[in-house]
């Protein structure tokens, strides 16, 4: 199936059965119930006949069966997975191909469980209809790998239900879906205890397989000293054959057969017990078997004991035999201790060939020689595993340390650490100083899994060898390796360079592609430095070489780096689009799944100041489904920064959940060390907390950030820092603002950073405006020169709030504005509301480019179905066509400097007011919620009622519409519940639940169209919107026009509710008594209490239940969510402060119930309980906690584990 795994057919087959195999019909019949049940597991010691009772008892069983005999070797994941897969595809030809691609091996392949799981179980889905058998025979030789349980535990949980599975093993694997299984009686179980033969059962065993009659007492007896153990019995049977029947190998005398009877007691014998009487036992093999046999057979069982299956060619071939076929069939026909597989070869019970090699030890050189042979034969066949592991028997280490030089980059592409691991770790001093190539692949596996300094070690070691011999060509190899650790994770680039232009001067020039490599790594040390022109100039150089060469593989990786990353420090992000596009089809091309996860990253990122956040958010998504797989942990937390980034963009998760996934990205690569990684995403927090209200926390990320990045002389890193730490600080600090802000200019300058120079002018120009100062005009020049020059224009979409008075000034002052007019526009009404009052200016021409702009800004607003243009100027409403909120006139004009037309926040621009991170400001819904319409109001209204309290104007004629989110959407039209046969189709009821549930219940009309008719072309998607409004009018307005009913409206493109004072939703009032519930517990009103628990009792259930999987409900959910538990955390604490301990509680009860994965809930109900002596029931939901962490792969915060173990320390008794 793949070259680096080859695969032995025989471990895919079940073994043989002989003739006189023994019949145990009393297990047969429990194990054919295998197919009633979702696992059967058959657990005993060595030799209780688990592996002959599951073949004879399933060998007419008429089902599909897949049998993997498990070895040592197949702890190595990617070995597994590859059995695996070759099993199945014995059953379904094709199975392999299919899901190979989840563990393929790459340059640093990890298989992981998840995908591997998902490939399968979506295959055998597709594939089998009718029952299956899936046996793992001798489980326990894998059972102490974690990820080989999982994914046992996973294929049972989620693989069809007519799958089966059998697993013989020493004891019950460790897999979390057993104990549900035994709830649910889904496993069958046959121990020991079962396996154990009766007296009966003996005298049939020996009458079948060793032709004895055994008397009844003897039988007895038997089964008392070997405690019914079956190799015991068979052994114990073996020494009384051979007391009544000389045996002859086939060249000598013929065998005497026929059926003797056996008299009398023994004289004693062993009573073997398990592992500990092992030493027993081989004496007994050695007493009462070994030397029982003639010489020559004794010969051929100890030399053909080092091998791991009795085949005769190989064999006599690597045995330096002739005669091995007449004496395999001889061992067979005496039934010693063979067991014979599908393809007509045999092996060893593994405890007999235990027994075997131990006795061969004790001839020492005759066991080497032995070693010696076999290793020459596998190698001659192209079995490099085989040749090196009976090099390493054989104590011919150094060749052995040859045989794995050649193989371990393989290896190492392949994830095959483990293995390649305990081969280097039987090598000595000698093998490493004459194989240097050994201590380089060793560090490179090193680097592989993160452990960078040990990498460091071997690469220094290797450096030493290649030093001694004179191999500059190999030493050149190694200090590659080394600088690029030393630049990429380490952070001492100045030192990288040293060692790449060293490598560089041992580099001939007839060695292109070592040459080109050196050039690349070269140039990336000098994109660390900040030095891009030299960077570019040896990037193209060594791209030309490979490209020269053809070399695909060093195409990919130049692309990658430095080729994306330089252009990105320049701030050319379409040209690093462009160079990743053709690293996207390369990596494609060479299934290189490590590097295109790495593509999809730095394309993310790239899209992501493009302000294409669609495309952003798609391959984060991509690259963290790949990582993943891959189990490559940087990767994946660039790609959950990526999407943190495009998430935080377009309002895809609350402040809350987007400050826990940075936290996860953040925490990650500080885990792994990664110094570069670490400093982006803490600035990328730093553009998070800026954008959400919240500078002084971006002002500490950013002190965190700058040192880091001047520590590791990375001067890009460092600007981009100080551009957003002089942002953040324009409020707090103007005089640190602008002493960033200017070293940022500086820094950026030098660096070539186009984009982040255009944003240090455009904050020195905020700052001077905030301070009237006219020295605004000539950074906004210069950031309006760079941004037309390099349509860098989303720029002042994503920084609204600060760009509308800066580019209202840049078009009074007439700089640039056929550029400024269309951004205008399309920031909408918050920059039209700072316009008007220019049309007032002194200036006649001032007053006809805003006029301008306004008549554009207005064009667009037409009143569906009449035909004219709606140009309001003096009106009491502005509609912001971006799509963000509907304000009134007054209040636009009162917060023009004060609200965000980034519909991201609803938070005021008043940077002094900071807000903590803990769970108690989790910020409610998304951050396009619209403003409370009444604080006042405690309860959902009665259905009954005619108009909300608070609302005077309300019209009596028209009854209120009742829309509830929580649980399965529903909506009332007065007392009258709209059911689900009134809806005509399902989307009008979508496209209802999307309207009411939009910021301002207000849905632009080509959303609507994506949301609904996402494939549709646009004719077809523009038809049927129409359609499914007009259905949804008969729906919602039945009676309009004579009632006065008019719920929607339709205006310039975008779909709305009216009817002022008759909308209500359970999920707006859900909001507004959260948001009233915590100003009154601030001002510390015990109304708080009431206005939170009624606020509390509107969430029903998560929102829209009824649409799972709908991808626009999501993060609404996940929102509304968040609120539910901080609301429930708010209620908790007023109530604790108010000496009200139940209500505190049963609140936080509440909390752990909605996520019992929250170590917050957890600690705190911890600590309420324990505070009222409820030890015991604290301690029951820790463990509930820490097993649903547990699911998720995670394990309990330290401080959750120190409040166990203080309860469980506690001397206190435990309250009932």
């Amino acid at each position: 199936m793949n070259d680096v795994v080859p695969i032995i057919l025989t471990k895919l087959q079940p073994p043989l059965l002989r003739r006189n195999t023994f019949a145990r019909e009393r297990l047969a019949a429990l194990v054919r119930g295998c197919v009633e049940r979702r696992l059967t597991l058959v657990c005993a010691g060595a030799g209780y006949g688990k592996t002959t009772l599951i073949a004879s008892s399933l060998a007419d069983a008429g089902l599909p069966l897949v049998w993997y005999s498990l070895s040592r070797s197949d702890r190595d994941l990617i070995t597994f997975y590859s059995y695996l897969a070759a099993g199945l595809d014995r059953q379904w030809p094709g199975f392999a191909e299919v899901v190979s691609p989840s563990f393929a091996p790459g340059p640093i392949a990890q298989a992981q469980p998840a995908a591997f799981i998902a490939a399968c179980v979506n295959r055998l889905a597709q594939t089998e209809t009718g029952d299956f058998l899936v046996v793992l025979d001798d489980f326990q030789l894998v059972d102490h790998v974690p990820e080989i349980c999982q994914t046992l535990d996973q294929l049972i949980a989620y693989a069809p239900p007519q799958a089966h599975f059998v697993v013989a093993t020493r004891a019950a694997p460790d897999i979390p879906i057993l104990p549900r299984l035994r709830a649910e009686g889904e496993v069958l179980e046959i121990g020991e205890a079962d396996l154990k033969f009766t007296p009966d059962e003996v005298a049939g065993l020996f009458a079948c397989c060793l032709r004895l009659d055994l008397p009844e007492d003897r039988a007895a007896a038997l089964v008392e000293q070997t405690e019914g153990w079956g190799l015991g019995l068979l052994m114990a049977g073996q020494s009384i054959k051979g007391q009544k029947h000389t045996a002859h190998p086939p060249s000598g005398r013929p065998e005497t057969r026929g059926s003797g009877s056996v008299s009398g007691r023994p004289e004693g014998g062993p009573g073997v017990r398990g592992e500990v009487d092992r030493r027993i036992l081989f004496d007994y093999l050695s007493e009462e078997v070994l030397r029982q046999q003639p010489p020559d057979v004794a010969d051929f069982l100890l030399d053909s004991s080092i091998l791991s299956r009795l085949e005769a060619r190989e064999c006599d071939a690597a045995l330096g035999r002739s005669d091995s076929e007449n004496r395999i069939k001889w061992l067979e026909q005496q039934c010693l201790f063979v067991a014979r597989t599908g393809d007509g070869s045999l092996r060893y019970h593994r405890l007999f060939r235990e027994f075997l090699l131990q006795h061969l030890a004790r001839d020492l050189e005759r066991l080497e020689a032995l070693h010696r042979r076999a290793a020459a034969y596998f190698e001659a066949q192209g079995n490099p595993d085989g040749a090196i592991f009976h090099r390493l028997e054989a104590g011919d280490h150094r060749e052995a340390a040859r045989l794995i030089a050649a193989l371990a980059a393989d290896m190492i592409r392949a994830g095959r650490f483990e293995a390649l691991t305990f081969w280097l770790g039987r090598l000595s001093e000698g093998e490493f100083a004459e194989f240097p190539q050994l201590s380089l692949h060793w560090g490179q596996m090193c680097e592989s899994r993160g452990q960078w300094d040990q990498a460091l070690e071997h690469y220094e070691q290797a450096a030493q060898a290649y030093s001694a011999r004179g191999d500059l060509l190999g030493l050149s190899d190694v200090l590659r390796s080394k600088g690029h650790l030393l630049d990429w994770r380490k952070g001492d680039h100045v030192e990288a360079e040293r060692l790449h232009r060293e490598a560089l001067s041992y580099v001939g020039e007839a060695h292109h592609r070592k040459r080109a490599a050196l050039l690349a790594s070269l140039a990336r040390d000098q994109l660390s430095a900040g030095n891009t022109t030299a960077a570019q100039t040896l990037y193209r150089e060594a791209l030309a070489i490979y490209e020269a060469e053809a070399d695909r593989a060093g195409q990919l990786e130049s692309l990658l780096n430095p080729g994306s990353w330089l252009y990105h420090s320049l701030g050319d992000y379409l040209q690093a689009l462009a160079v990743l596009r053709r690293a996207e089809q390369l990596a494609l091309e060479l299934n290189d799944s490590p590097q295109l996860a790495e593509t999809c990253n730095n394309m993310a990122v790239n899209l992501y100041f493009l302000g294409r956040y669609a495309e952003c958010l798609d391959c984060a998504g991509r690259a963290l489904e790949i990582s993943r797989a891959l189990g490559d942990s940087h990767q994946e937390a660039f790609a959950l920064m990526n999407q943190a980034n495009g998430l935080e963009a377009t309002c895809g998760l609350s402040y809350a959940g987007l400050y826990r996934q940075y936290q996860r990205a953040l925490n990650a690569e500080q885990a792994l060390g990664n110094q570069r990684f670490i400093i982006a995403t803490l600035v990328f927090m730093m553009i998070f907390a800026r954008r959400g209200g919240d500078p002084s926390e971006a002002i500490r990320r950013g002190h965190q950030a700058l040192p880091l990045a001047r520590e590791r002389s990375l001067p890009w890193l460092a600007g981009f820092a100080l551009v957003q730490l002089g942002a953040a600080q324009i409020l707090i600090d103007p005089d640190s603002a602008r002493a960033a802000l200017a070293e940022a200019r500086q820094i950026l300058g030098d660096c070539g950073d186009l984009y982040h120079l255009m944003a240090s002018h455009f904050w020195l120009a905020a700052l001077f405006h905030s301070e009237n100062n006219p020295a605004h005009l000539d950074h906004l020049r210069e950031c309006l020169r760079l941004a037309v020059g390099h349509h860098y224009d989303e720029f002042f979409l994503a920084e609204a709030q600060a760009a509308i008075p800066l580019l209202v000034s840049a078009l009074e002052h007439n700089l640039w504005p056929s550029y400024v007019a269309p951004i205008l526009v399309k920031l909408g009404a918050p920059a039209a509301g700072s316009l008007r009052p220019l049309l007032s200016h002194a200036d006649a021409a001032v007053r006809e480019r805003v006029a301008a702009v306004l008549d554009e800004w207005s064009s667009s607003r037409i009143v569906n179905g009449s035909g004219s243009q709606v140009v309001d100027w003096s009106g009491s409403q502005v509609v912001d066509w971006s799509g963000s909120q509907v304000v009134n006139e007054s209040d636009s004009q009162e917060n023009a400097t004060k609200r965000l037309l980034d519909h991201k926040t609803t938070r005021s621009l008043d940077h002094k007011t900071t807000r903590s991170l803990d769970h108690k400001t989790t910020r409610p819904l998304d951050h396009k919620t619209t403003r409370p319409l009444d604080h006042k109001t405690t309860r959902l209204p009665d259905h009954k009622t005619t108009r909300l309290p608070g609302h005077s104007t309300t019209r009596q004629s028209i009854p209120p519409l009742i829309i509830h989110g929580f649980g399965n959407f529903a909506v009332w039209r007065g007392s009258h519940l709209i059911e689900e046969r009134e809806w005509w189709r399902r989307k009008c009821k979508r496209l209802m639940k999307y309207l009411a549930f939009s910021p301002n219940h207000t849905l632009p009309k080509d959303a609507a169209i994506d949301l609904l008719w996402g494939g549709a072309d646009p004719q077809a998607g523009n038809a049927n919107f129409y359609r499914a409004l007009y259905n949804l009018r008969r729906v919602i307005e039945p009676l309009a026009p004579h009632s006065g009913a008019n719920y929607i409206a339709l205006e310039g493109g975008l779909l709305r509710l009216t009817g002022e004072g008759v909308l209500q939703t359970d999920v707006d009032e859900f909001v507004r008594g959260v948001e009233e519930g915590r100003r009154l517990a601030r001002e510390g009103d015990p109304a708080a209490s009431d206005r939170l628990t009624a606020a509390i009792r509107l969430y029903t259930d998560d929102f829209s239940i009824d649409d799972l999987y709908d991808d626009w409900a999501r993060p609404k959910r996940d929102q509304l969510g968040d609120l539910y538990l901080s609301a429930l955390f708010d209620l908790a604490n007023f109530a604790a402060n108010a000496g009200q301990v139940e209500l505190a509680v049963n609140c936080l009860r509440q909390a752990f119930r909605k996520d019992n994965s929250s170590e917050s809930a957890c600690l705190n109900l911890m600590l309420a309980l324990a505070q009222t002596g409820r030890r015991s029931e604290a301690l029951q939901h820790y463990a509930a906690c820490e097993k649903a962490l547990a699911e998720l792969d995670l394990s309990p915060s330290a401080e959750l584990r120190a409040a166990q173990q203080e309860l469980l320390a506690a001397r206190v008794p435990v309250a009932a």
